[in-house]
């Protein structure tokens, strides 16, 4: 008898188990749920500096275009503008260079950061002063339907 004993109380409480478990979980939501809307999906302006004579991207600027990446998330970007501006070398012909030279830098970043348009404007701006070192983006921006 005793060896009966002790598998039947093994079974029930195997048994008995899985209902208690459901009484601990918590029932599914009455209300229904709607998504929150993306609250960045406008017009975003970013300027991007750059060292003199350089093309190279600072830590800084790569952060701030990793920050417009999270902001645009849930968002299409339709049209980006891209204006480099190269005020700070000697000569006309190294300044032209230097900006086509940073709007790639940005452009580059923008894509591994997830950043596509569908519609790309790139002007080029010879600055007049040696503070005018920078790429200007501009990107117009709708939420993201899914279809």
């Amino acid at each position: 008898m005793k060896r009966y004993i002790l598998p039947c109380m093994m079974g029930l409480a195997l048994t008995a188990g899985p209902a208690f478990a459901d009484e601990s979980r918590t029932p599914p939501p009455t209300e229904p749920y709607y998504a929150p809307q993306p609250s960045g999906c406008d017009l975003v302006r970013l300027k991007i500096y750059f060292e003199p004579g350089t093309a190279t991207l600072t830590p800084f600027a790569k952060d701030a275009i990793g920050q417009v990446s999270e902001q645009l998330a849930g968002c299409s970007v339709q049209r980006l503008n891209a204006t480099a501006i190269a005020g700070d070398s000697s000569s006309e012909a190294p300044v032209v260079g230097l900006a086509e030279n940073r709007r790639a830098t940005v452009m580059a970043e923008l894509q591994a950061q997830g950043i596509r348009a569908s519609d790309v404007a790139m002007n080029t701006d010879l600055g007049n002063s040696v503070m005018s070192r920078t790429v200007d983006i501009e990107l117009q921006t709708v939420p993201a339907r899914v279809s």
